[in-house]
């Protein structure tokens, strides 16, 4: 007997149904969650934007997003502000709440970029414009 020939039919069906209609389309309609960490003492702050995960609970996903920046602080060697601010004044000086929750990727961009440019937080290094 010799090799069984591949049927090229069966790839062309499967291919073929995986065209742009039936591929799922990435949601941009999430909730995001526009933040803020503060330095308890100086009261400085930084505001930031995060998408909304653990099925939705606010402050899990805030938790999270701060012990993120927290690690980055202490293994990257970032000259930014959060990150310097974090590294010289320890983790135990700031805390984090909730600003607002937008509906969708792009308002909550422009949020935020409105937030940061009419508050002036003195930890975000980027000013957005």
């Amino acid at each position: 007997m010799g090799k069984p020939k591949f049927d090229n039919k069966w790839a062309l069906v499967y291919n073929s149904s995986m065209n742009s209609k039936n591929v799922r389309k990435r949601r941009t309609d999430r909730n995001q969650v526009i933040y803020y960490i503060q330095d308890v003492e100086t009261l400085e702050y930084y505001i930031g934007l995060t998408a909304l995960s653990f099925r939705g609970n606010v402050f899990r996903t805030l938790r999270r997003r701060m012990q993120k920046h927290m690690q980055r602080a202490m293994t990257e060697n970032k000259n930014w502000g959060l990150s310097r601010a974090l590294r010289e004044r320890g983790t135990d000086r700031f805390v984090f709440g909730t600003l607002e929750v937008v509906r969708g990727k792009r308002p909550a961009h422009a949020r935020e970029t409105e937030l940061i440019n009419t508050m002036q937080p003195a930890l975000n290094t980027f000013g957005v414009k």
